[in-house]
């Protein structure tokens, strides 16, 4: 077998907005699966398309997750071919500072390999510009193929795939393949280790790609995901006896025998969902919804700001602070809100005096 090829790991030391600490340390248990497909088919290379690390710089945990990874695929005579995607993008590459000599940084670079014939292998990093045409057989690189209008990726996708044979890229966070034209080649998406957000796929693959460059999908077990939204007790008690009534396959590691729950539901049923957390066999998500009236003013706000102004409202609704509250939510201005705290402490207004501002 010629390679593997994955991308978007997002290792890094901060945990998700909407993932419990749980989650983020099963990355460990995968990288031990896609370690034991290397070891079973002993492919030539191990590809990374990308965004390997969530943030430019990261610590010692998740240098030593990548590490531990490298040295087990230099053990088995591996080579990891990486670039790097706009999560990860350094003048010197994070990957580059380990110095194992089973790593090539594959960025504007060509690398010859011959199982059983010659094949040139070429990377590009992410680029918010388009792509340079690079002359290769099997192109790396981290790009928004989905939407080459995307602001935040390739803008002229073409060029830079002409009279290649096959593409792999990470940034599309789905495992899928890409078919952009007759006279194009497939483009291969990986997809993510975790999902990044909770809109994406649950699942995880990488892609083994044959010295002929055709190419398969691998299935990497994960945990099992159920999503529910809940409006009433009807809705909550199925949720409990689904996630409860789950058998997981025997010969999953035994990390991802816990699933995963995300459980949508108003605020107002909020004390009813926690009690019934405490009953289920599951990592638990919680989505708070809100109603198309409660969301028409606070448009131009994001969902995080909506819901903390939701749990106020709440945690306050019976005492007689709320209506000082409610002025400083829906104050228009920083200046407004000094105000508004001064009215509320009793402290005097601001006013002018013979061109001097007293308080």
């Amino acid at each position: 077998m010629f390679a593997l090829a994955s991308a978007d790991w997002h290792i890094g030391d901060t945990i998700k907005g909407f993932m419990p600490y749980e989650l983020k340390e099963d990355i460990d248990t995968i990288l031990d699966l896609i370690l034991k497909e290397v070891e079973r088919l002993s492919p030539k290379c191990f590809i990374l398309a990308g965004d390997i690390f969530d943030t430019k710089t990261v610590g010692g945990e998740s240098l030593a997750k990548c590490s531990r990874f490298i040295k087990r695929c230099r053990d088995v005579g591996c080579t990891v071919l990486f670039v790097q995607g706009q999560h990860d993008l350094n003048t010197v590459p994070i990957l580059s500072t380990y110095g194992y000599d089973n790593v090539i940084y594959l960025n504007g670079k060509l690398q010859w390999f011959s199982p059983g014939g010659t094949l040139w292998i070429a990377g590009m990093d992410f680029s918010y510009k388009p792509l340079r045409a690079i002359s290769c057989d099997l192109l790396v690189t981290h790009q928004n193929w989905k939407r080459p209008g995307w602001p935040f990726g390739i803008q002229e996708p073409i060029p830079a795939l002409l009279k290649k044979k096959l593409v792999v890229s990470g940034d599309w966070h789905e495992h899928t393949v890409f078919h952009l034209g007759s006279d194009l080649p497939a483009v291969l998406s990986p997809g993510p280790l975790l999902p990044q957000r909770l809109t994406e796929p649950k699942t995880c693959a990488i892609w083994a790609i044959e010295d002929d460059l055709s190419y398969r999908s691998i299935l990497i077990p994960t945990r099992k995901w159920f999503e529910y939204t809940i409006m009433g007790t009807d809705e909550l008690d199925k949720a409990v006896s689904e996630v409860n009534g789950f058998r997981c396959d025997p010969t999953i590691p035994e990390r991802f025998v816990k699933p995963v729950c995300v459980l949508r539901y108003p605020a107002d049923l909020h004390n009813q969902v926690l009690k019934a957390e405490e009953s289920m066999n599951a990592v638990c998500i919680h989505v708070l919804l809100t109603s198309p009236k409660e969301r028409r003013p606070m448009e131009k706000l994001t969902s995080s700001q909506f819901d903390i102004r939701q749990i106020l409202r709440r945690l306050y609704a019976d005492d007689p602070k709320l209506a000082d509250i409610e002025r400083i939510l829906t104050a228009s201005s920083p200046s407004a809100v000094k105000e508004i705290i001064r009215d509320i402490l009793g402290e005097p207004k601001n006013h002018v005096n013979g061109g001097k501002v007293e308080s």
